[in-house]
Order: C-alpha cells, then sequence, then structure tokens
C-alpha cells in the first residue's frame, strides 16, 4: 500500500511538472504601463501592474521583474521590493488561481527630468512543489515624460532688463498689406500700387489704400549649455534648464 502510494505521488510530481513547462505561459497576460504621460521633476507617478491568469492551471508563484532608470525611484509600499544600482529594479511575487486578475499601482518619484521607457518584463514561473523554475521574457512599451520643475523666473527679471536696455514700442515699420484699415488722401511719396483706383474715379482726387502694421508675437528661447571648463556644473545647467522651461510654462 505505501509503495502504491509513493507511486502515485511520485507521478502526480512529474505529470504536474509535465504539465507546468508546457502550460504555464499559456494564456499569461502581463502588462505594466505609466499610468499618467508626462510629469515635473519631483512629482509622484504610478507604474501599473496587470498580471492576468486566464486559464484553468493555477500558478502558485509567479515572479515579475521590472527595470526602469534609477532616476525614477521607487517609494512607499513599492519601496520594500526595489534594488537601486545601475536601474531601479522591481521584483514582485504574485500567486493566482485559475481565471485570475491581479492590478498594482506602484508609485514613484520622478527625480530627473528626461524621457524614460519600459519594454521587458523578466517573468519566472515554479511548478506546484517549486521544484522546477519557467523562464519566459515579455515585450512591451510604455514611456513617460518628466519635464523640468517649474521655478519663479521674476528672479531674473532684473537681469534681463540690464541685458536688454530696450522696451516695446507701437511704432510701425512695416504694414501689412492684408490688414486693410481705410482710405487716404494721395501723396507723393506714395507708391503707384497701393492707388484705389476705384475710389479715386468717384472722388475728385487720387486716393490710396492705408493698411495697419502687425506683428508676430512669436519667440524662440536658445539656451547654451555647452561647458567648456575643466569642472562641469551640472547643478548651474539644469537650473537654466528649469529657468527656460518656466518661462515657456
Amino acid at each position: 500500500m505505501l509503495f502504491l502510494l509513493l507511486m502515485g505521488v511520485g507521478g502526480f510530481c512529474i505529470l504536474q511538472q509535465i504539465l507546468y513547462k508546457k502550460y504555464w505561459n499559456r494564456k499569461l497576460g502581463i502588462v505594466a504601463r505609466f499610468e499618467t504621460h508626462a510629469v515635473y521633476e519631483g512629482d509622484t507617478a504610478f507604474l501599473r501592474e496587470e498580471i492576468t491568469n486566464d486559464k484553468l492551471l493555477p500558478l502558485p508563484v509567479l515572479e515579475v521583474n521590472l527595470a526602469v532608470d534609477r532616476a525614477l525611484k521607487f517609494s512607499g509600499e513599492a519601496k520594500e521590493n526595489a534594488n537601486v544600482t545601475d536601474q531601479s529594479y522591481r521584483r514582485d511575487i504574485f500567486s493566482l488561481f485559475a481565471r485570475q486578475k491581479v492590478i498594482r499601482r506602484l508609485p514613484f518619484v520622478c527625480g530627473k527630468r528626461g524621457y524614460y521607457e519600459l519594454r521587458k518584463a523578466d517573468v519566472i514561473g515554479y511548478d506546484f512543489f517549486f521544484r522546477k523554475s519557467f523562464h519566459d521574457d515579455r515585450m512591451f512599451r510604455t514611456s513617460i515624460f518628466v519635464y523640468p520643475k517649474p521655478v519663479d523666473s521674476r528672479r531674473i527679471a532684473l537681469l534681463c532688463r540690464a541685458i536688454s536696455g530696450m522696451t516695446a514700442t507701437e511704432q510701425r515699420v512695416f504694414p501689412d498689406p492684408f490688414c486693410f484699415s481705410g482710405i487716404r488722401d494721395y501723396r507723393p511719396s506714395d507708391p503707384m500700387h497701393q492707388i484705389n483706383w476705384k475710389a479715386s474715379a468717384k472722388g475728385q482726387g487720387l486716393l490710396v489704400n492705408q493698411f495697419d502694421a502687425t506683428t508676430d508675437i512669436r519667440m524662440k528661447l536658445i539656451l547654451d549649455t555647452e561647458d567648456t571648463g575643466m569642472i562641469r556644473r551640472d547643478k548651474l545647467n539644469e537650473e537654466g534648464i528649469r529657468i527656460v522651461a518656466s518661462l515657456v510654462y
């Protein structure tokens, strides 16, 4: 009787290993995505994990490993299973029954401006008795923009006035031919193509069209961040980028 019991246990162990090896990653959905498309430096965002086991075979232990840039630092409870070296590594353990879906929201702090992507998850599954492990890579693509932190740009207002030394005026330099404002009497300095011949024929003298001047209010800001000295001033460059970005916001 004991021999039959041992044979049954051994047969079940072998059978479950075969089943898990063949079907452990079938209908297994793994999705990780940033919940927001863009944030500012210092803001807290969330990474959403969705793990779905859409089959009858349960998964007693499923390990999902993610790696993001080290500038994105996991915080709160998400910090417990995180390790920061060259990147921020995240290791999550799931246990899923048949037809089960698990969702987790992992908070992280955006420590530096830039564009960040997450493209892959390393997945490790185990059989029912944890004797065999199975590996798989799941590819996806999610990204987030971290914009420079807004700062108070009024502190450079005095410096800007000292450099410029000029103020805006309403002086008209070039009239806009598409901005018609009226008709006036002809002057010897007026060009012939501005004469309104229909209006002149109705009146007793030559009349010319008059146009208003318009101004293009678009502005381009250029920041020189080249550092030719021996000592790099990364903090100063970053602050300059924040100031320029704040002027644009």
